[in-house]
């Protein structure tokens, strides 16, 4: 299992992809993975491994280095720490809370009020945590522009120009936000402010609309038949070595080295993406939302157990997905940023989900092993398999608008390889109502299957009428 996983991690191209070339996040990514590690030693031993100062240093200095190699790893490591001290022994706790005074101080005083001011550097602008309400904005005046007050218009505009509406794009608040903040804006904030509110008032569907154009990439699905099919997948970027765009790299050190190889392998990747099987093995949404609803599930499907220590042991990869839903952009290569770290600590997530116990060895006595009933190995592989398959039926959609391509083949092929899906759950389900009789009546086996599977169908049936009711044509 350990040489699996080694092997996926070293072969799947997002791994290597992501830590070779020099592209944005490089650093942080592999400063996530062992901070990761840490929180779950943390967990295990219950805190006891903050004794060890040599364990503690390290965590004070990859919580400090999270924070410097992107802005939102100052709220991860600082969230984590604080959910951590709910685990730790009550002597140990006051190290955790060192691990988040030393961030904040070093974070929030430290640069921005000493260092920044003594070599000049520039703050960080506003537009980037206020990117959600200015994209919200900018659709309100999109399409209720003539609608609304002059006043509530007026204080939009001199906060994000006169042109707001037009620079509106869907999925990606890039265009209304920009990239520098003028500090002369300051003081229409709070009127803006104002505004907003007004206008979460009297459209607040428009706001949900704006909110969920941008993030839309965590949960949709890729298909084979969209023509933005791209934009739910995780693209690659292999030519990180190339330089020759920059106008003076010489005088920089940068260089200018040949990436035909780069763009050969960059491409290849991207046609594998774009194929059904592909479409599953690289989509957004199934290892950023997906995945991750999956671990919590089977974390406090396990409340009666350790259940609880193994959330708190994935606590990185719950608190870095909640922070995806505040990034500008989720469907384009530049959001790949904000998603990435999801990725590399999955791993970590699903290695805490597959071992046998979270604590280590303690003085107290250990009850006695439950005998339980065998273990069908073979039907968990039949559900996974047919679970992929359903998944791969799902992305071929195409072959319903039957036409005379080799694409069209192509999807017909899959499905019919898939299509044995449905009829291998139906088997299974069989097999495992067979004996119940013994186990309880008819009467109790319908009242438990009702409860299962009804509050699954009207959970799912009342999503979908909210979605359909708030997006009526899309």
């Amino acid at each position: 299992l350990c040489m699996a996983a080694l092997a996926f991690v070293s072969l799947f191209p997002i791994f290597p992809m992501y830590s070779s070339p020099m592209v944005k996040d490089s650093l942080f990514l592999p400063i996530m993975v062992l901070f990761g590690v840490q929180c779950v030693e943390i967990v295990r031993s219950r805190g006891e491994v903050l004794r060890r100062t040599s364990f503690w240093g390290t965590l004070i200095g990859l919580a400090l280095a999270l924070s410097l190699t992107k802005k939102t790893g100052m709220y991860i490591a600082i969230l984590v720490c604080l959910l951590l001290v709910a685990v730790t022994r009550r002597g140990l706790r006051r190290r955790l809370i060192v691990v988040v005074a030393a961030v904040a101080a070093v974070m929030m005083i430290m640069l921005p009020k000493v260092v920044f001011p003594l070599a000049d550097v520039a703050p960080g602008g506003k537009q980037e945590m206020l990117s959600i309400p200015f994209q919200q904005s900018a659709r309100l005046l999109r399409y209720y522009g003539d609608a609304i007050l002059k006043e509530q218009r007026d204080a939009i505009e001199r906060v994000l120009g006169e042109d707001v509406a037009q620079r509106y794009a869907v999925t990606s608040a890039d265009a209304v936000k920009g990239y520098v903040w003028d500090s002369e804006k300051d003081r229409y904030l709070l009127p803006y402010a104002k505004a907003w509110l007004q206008g979460l008032a009297e459209h607040p569907l428009t706001y949900v609309e704006a909110f969920l154009g941008m993030e839309s990439a965590w949960l949709a699905l890729p298909n084979a038949g969209d023509e933005h099919v791209g934009d739910l997948l995780m693209p690659v970027y292999a030519q990180g070595t190339n330089h020759s765009f920059f106008e003076g790299h010489e005088q920089l050190g940068l260089t200018a080295s040949d990436t035909t190889m780069a763009s050969r392998v960059e491409h290849l990747i991207d046609w594998a993406e774009r194929t059904p099987v592909g479409m599953m093995l690289f989509s957004r949404a199934i290892w950023t939302t997906w995945m991750t609803a999956f671990v919590v599930y089977e974390c406090l499907r396990r409340r009666r157990h350790d259940g609880w220590l193994r959330l708190l042991g994935v606590t990185p990869l719950v608190v870095s997905y909640c922070f995806l839903w505040i990034s500008p952009v989720s469907g384009s290569i530049e959001s790949m940023r904000y998603m990435v770290p999801q990725v590399y600590i999955m791993p970590l997530a699903f290695a805490v989900l597959a071992v046998r116990s979270m604590g280590t060895a303690t003085t107290q006595p250990q009850p006695a092993p439950v005998k339980r009933n065998e273990v069908l190995r073979f039907v968990y592989v039949l559900n996974i398999v047919s679970c992929f398959a359903v998944v791969l039926l799902h992305t071929t959609l195409p072959v319903y608008s039957p036409q005379p391509t080799w694409h069209w083949l192509e999807m017909l092929s899959l499905q019919s390889l898939a299509i044995f899906a449905v009829p291998v759950f139906f088997m299974v389900s069989g097999m495992n109502l067979l004996g119940y009789r013994n186990r309880y009546p008819t009467s109790v086996f319908f009242r438990k299957r009702f409860w299962r599977v009804g509050k699954a169908m009207l959970l799912g049936s009342l999503a979908c009428y909210v979605l359909f009711c708030v997006f009526p044509y899309s």
